[in-house]
């Protein structure tokens, strides 16, 4: 008789049902985009220079950034096909030259952002003294099969058998564009310079001119007058980007020969206050910028 009464008094309660599972997990996908550091060049203990990409390959995803360092003395980072080492991929990418004489490590920096999973292939297009450094095996690769028959070192072997004309002859060589940023900001403040300061080009060549905030020229002068346009010179004229847009206005200039160019800002005092430009200037660039601070307004 009790058992009947306490199981009816239980079934009268209300059933309580918990609104989560006892199990329920919650799983969160974070994408982490990498910035994967590849030194270019450099010199070794003795002052020799170091003709290699360290390291010379890595594997990155989609979204990754590939930071190339450039260090002594003067090499590029140009995108090949696997087929086609030492010269420059269609649309690929190509950094220019980029001097770095004073061999300090993170003075000089250029990205490549990585859009697919497919391997790519890099080499330094500095045509050096006696062998080209991509001939010299200075290559890199991003996500190279480390087996089957594109491997990094079956492109550095391709690389190493481009032929080269002697040292006695100018090479044939590809047509290499390289970009020049102008201005910019910095902090929000405004960055009188060119950015390389200085490029190495071979006739037929293009330096593109990208003109960032606010406004600035590129104007063609003469060694002993920095500040000065010449008659016929390459001019610009001044350019606006208020808005520091990357890439809003491009300009470009054809190299015709490899005697040393020179160019300055021609905006108020930018000239003055050290904003100039060279084209093969050996080893004058430091005196032409020390004329152009020293001329007056």
């Amino acid at each position: 008789m009790h058992s009947h009464l306490a199981f009816a008094a239980l079934s009268c309660l209300p059933l309580l049902v918990s609104a989560t599972p006892l199990y329920a997990t919650t799983y969160t996908t974070t994408a982490t985009v990498k910035t994967h550091s590849v030194t270019v060049g450099g010199l070794d203990a003795t002052g020799a220079p170091i003709l290699r990409y360290n390291p010379e390959s890595i594997v990155g995803d989609i979204g990754d950034l590939v930071e190339f360092v450039y260090l002594a003395n003067n090499h590029t980072a140009t995108q090949a096909d696997f087929d086609t080492p030492c010269f420059p991929k269609e649309a690929g990418f190509n950094s220019g030259f980029r001097p770095n004489m004073a061999n300090v490590a993170g003075n000089v920096l250029s990205s490549f952002t990585i859009t697919d999973t497919l391997p790519a292939w890099f080499y330094c297009a500095q045509r050096g003294g006696a062998k080209p450094h991509c001939q010299s095996g200075m290559v890199f690769a991003v996500n190279a099969p480390e087996t089957g028959e594109k491997t990094l070192e079956t492109f550095r072997q391709k690389a190493i058998n481009v032929p080269f004309p002697p040292a006695t002859t100018t090479p044939p060589a590809p047509q290499v564009t390289h970009m020049v940023k102008l201005g910019g900001l910095v902090g929000g403040k405004p960055e009188l310079k060119y950015d390389p300061e200085t490029v190495i080009a071979s006739v037929g060549d293009k330096v593109i001119f990208n003109f960032r905030a606010a406004n600035h020229t590129v104007t063609q002068s003469s060694f002993d007058s920095p500040c000065v346009g010449i008659p016929d010179g390459f001019k610009t004229g001044v350019q606006m980007n208020p808005f520091d847009i990357d890439g809003l206005i491009l300009k470009e200039f054809v190299v015709t020969d490899t005697k040393p160019l020179w160019f300055y800002c021609g905006v108020a005092t930018h000239c003055q206050q050290g904003m100039v430009f060279a084209i093969n200037p050996l080893d004058k660039f430091p005196a032409f910028q020390a004329k152009a601070i020293a001329s007056g307004p």
